[in-house]
């Protein structure tokens, strides 16, 4: 018997590996005050769920980037020879070039609230 997770998850496949993304409230210790943080090792993305859905979207996007760089090799190769702010601006342009094609046909993981109760 699995142990129940107490927010919303989904396993993705990122370049062959089992990734897990978590939507949280505001002032989970994971998000480490940030809207989106990617935990490399663990691999696993947590989300915050008060975001508005286009801004939800944006930051699912980019942490969903950091994780494929991560298993491509090019966050210990390229991204780590940047300055953690230029690391944020190329991965965040990459999102934002990517959003008018994800917004058409992807999007089917939902910015759930925390105080609705997982069945």
């Amino acid at each position: 018997m699995t142990r129940a997770t107490p927010y919303p998850h989904k396993k993705v496949n990122i370049a062959g590996q089992s990734w897990t993304l978590y939507v949280v409230p505001r002032g989970n210790p994971k998000l480490l005050k940030s809207w989106g943080v990617t935990h490399f090792e663990q691999r696993e993305i947590y989300l915050a769920n008060y975001l508005g859905e286009k801004t939800f979207k944006h930051t699912m996007v980019h942490e969903l980037l950091h994780a494929y760089f991560y298993e491509l090799g090019f966050h210990n190769t390229l991204l780590a020879k940047l300055k953690k702010q230029q690391n944020e601006w190329l991965v965040d342009t990459l999102a934002k070039e990517l959003m008018p094609k994800l917004r058409s046909n992807l999007f089917a993981i939902k910015n759930f609230q925390a105080r609705k109760k997982l069945r």
